[in-house]
C-alpha cells in the first residue's frame, strides 16, 4: 500500500482507538512497512502472544535482538539461529514465535493502546500528542523501542502521515 491508501485503510479504526490517530498509523506504518509485512490480516504492530491462548496465535519466524546469547522461549517458541551483530554488542536471533492474530484492525489498535496504557502510565496523559507521547514511551529505564533512533523515525513517520492523510481528506 501506498502511504495514502495505508492511512484510508487504518484511519477508521485509528479514530476509536483512545489514543492519536497520527501516532497510532505512524507506529504500525513503521512496524509493518506499510502494511506490507501484517501478522495474519491485521496485527500491525508485531505484538506477540503475552496472556492469550495459543489457538489464537500464529507461530511465525521472526528476528529479535538481545544483549545475551542465553535467551529461550518456551514451546512451542523456540530460537533457530544467534548470531552476533559485530560492534554493537547484541546478539541476532531468528526465532519462532507466537503472535496475536486479530479478527479485526479495530481489535488490534484497542489492544496496542492497551498494553501502551498498562506498560507506561505515565506517558498515557500525553497520548493526543505524538511527538511528547513518544518521548514519554522512551524516557526512563524501560523503553518502547530498542532503536536508538526511535523517537527520530518515529518523527519523521508523523509528518508522513500527516501528509498521506491529507491527501486522502482524512483530519488529523
Amino acid at each position: 500500500m501506498t502511504p495514502k491508501e495505508f492511512c484510508k485503510w487504518m484511519a477508521p479504526a485509528a479514530y476509536n482507538a483512545d489514543i492519536s490517530p497520527v501516532f497510532i498509523i505512524a507506529q504500525a506504518a513503521l512496524e509493518s512497512g506499510w502494511g506490507k509485512s501484517t501478522i495474519g490480516k491485521y496485527n500491525v504492530f508485531g505484538i506477540t502472544r503475552g496472556g492469550w491462548p495459543v489457538e489464537k496465535c500464529l507461530l511465525v519466524t521472526t528476528h529479535e535482538y538481545f544483549r545475551t546469547k542465553t535467551v529461550r522461549f518456551t514451546a512451542p517458541e523456540k530460537v533457530v539461529k544467534i548470531e552476533h551483530v559485530a560492534g554493537k554488542g547484541l546478539y541476532k536471533y531468528t526465532c519462532k514465535r507466537l503472535f496475536r492474530n486479530y479478527a479485526t484492525l479495530g481489535e488490534a489498535l484497542r489492544d496496542h493502546a492497551a498494553v501502551l496504557k498498562h506498560s507506561w502510565p505515565e506517558a498515557w496523559a500525553y497520548r493526543m500528542s505524538p511527538e511528547n507521547y513518544v518521548k514519554k514511551i522512551q524516557e526512563g529505564r524501560k523503553k518502547y523501542a530498542t532503536a536508538p533512533n526511535y523517537v527520530e523515525t518515529m518523527v519523521k513517520m508523523f509528518g508522513t502521515v500527516r501528509k498521506a492523510m491529507k491527501e486522502a481528506g482524512l483530519s488529523c
